[in-house]
């Protein structure tokens, strides 16, 4: 299976940071995460996990009047979808 470089589900980048003139990274405890929202493209229903919520959040945000009761309570919309499976 090839690996899709722009998906959801991969927007995590890790970077570490080296010395220029010889490439070495002393310190292991310095690094850079970085999100890419402009790529997450769930929607809210896709957003099951606590990670897919709050990049959710990031993205779309401002689309909301008040802070939706799933951010609030993150393992209640995660539990929804697991009982409605069970149906």
């Amino acid at each position: 299976m090839a690996l899709r470089l722009k998906d959801a589900d991969h927007i995590v980048s890790h970077y570490t940071f080296a010395e220029k003139r010889t490439g070495e990274c002393p310190y292991s405890t310095i690094f850079i995460i970085l999100a890419e929202i402009g790529r997450f493209d769930k929607s809210a229903e896709e957003c099951v996990t606590a990670r897919d919520r709050l990049f959710y959040w990031f993205r779309h945000g401002t689309e909301f009047t008040q802070m939706p009761d799933w951010l609030d309570d993150p393992e209640s919309k995660a539990q929804r979808i697991r009982n409605k499976d069970k149906e």
